[in-house]
């Protein structure tokens, strides 16, 4: 009796056979893509580890940038400004006039700036001290007072404010130190133009004042005491005994008009 194969079993025999001809052209075939497709696993871990490999530089950019700050400016530095310079003061304008500054106070505005036209005004004794301590000249009293009525003293009540400015003057042109060692107090000569009327002061012998006065002014004449007389030369619109230098034994005798 001869076998003869079933429809069905002829059928799954041609199924396998397909299957593995099919097996067989995808394994011959090159891939297309030229690379296997990425792992899923791989892709989720890639941003982690695409941190980790950042450059460095990358990552110092990073840590050292302060919000609000422009890229490649060095902070606090201001534009226009060379570094390691010191800023400068505004300059002024071609022509202007420089700040004025007040010199109430000082040496120059004491000595400089006192009017004229009130020459013969009267200080007491608080001002007029002031004034000359301000200016550096020095006073000295025998007695350590400054009660005009006193012998001993030495006293700048009432004196002229012209002969204070004056005495002032004198340090200045001379630039050698002064001390007032006489001024209106009671012991000196009377007269129109005397200590007590404010006109006169007496200021202590030193080498400096003494060639200063020699030297400067003229000699005049001598006094009917023994003083020698010297006074400024004649000057155009002034009288020729407007100031007058008595050089006394113990001091300069001094008249200021």
């Amino acid at each position: 009796m001869g076998i003869h194969p079933s429809w069905s079993v002829l059928a799954g025999a041609s199924c396998v056979l397909a299957l593995l001809l099919a097996t067989l052209l995808l394994v011959a075939q090159p891939s297309f893509a030229g690379t296997p497709p990425p792992d899923p696993a791989l892709l989720v871990a890639a941003p982690a580890e695409a941190q980790l490999e950042a450059p460095a530089e990358a990552l110092a950019e990073a840590q050292l940038s302060v919000p609000g700050e422009v890229p490649g400016e060095v902070p606090g530095e201001v534009p226009g400004e060379v570094p390691g310079e010191a800023p400068q003061p505004p300059s002024l304008p071609l022509g202007a006039d420089p700040p004025r500054r007040s010199l109430v106070g000082t040496f120059t505005a004491t000595i400089r700036t006192w009017d004229a036209t009130a020459t013969a005004v009267r200080m007491d004794q608080d001002q007029a001290m002031h004034d000359l301590l301000s200016a550096g000249l020095r006073w000295k009293s025998s007695g350590h007072c400054v009660n005009a009525d006193r012998r001993t003293c030495t006293s700048l009540e009432d004196i002229r404010y012209g002969t204070l400015m004056q005495a002032i003057d004198l340090k200045r042109v001379s630039g050698c130190p002064i001390i007032v060692t006489g001024g209106t107090e009671k012991g000196h000569a009377g007269g129109r133009f005397s200590h007590r009327k404010g006109f006169k002061v007496d200021i202590a012998h030193n080498a400096c004042v003494d060639s200063f006065i020699t030297r400067t002014y003229r000699f005049w004449k001598v006094r009917g005491d023994g003083a020698d007389l010297y006074r400024p030369p004649p000057m155009p619109g002034l009288p020729p005994d407007l100031d007058v230098y008595a050089d006394e034994p113990t001091h300069w005798d001094i008249l200021f008009r």
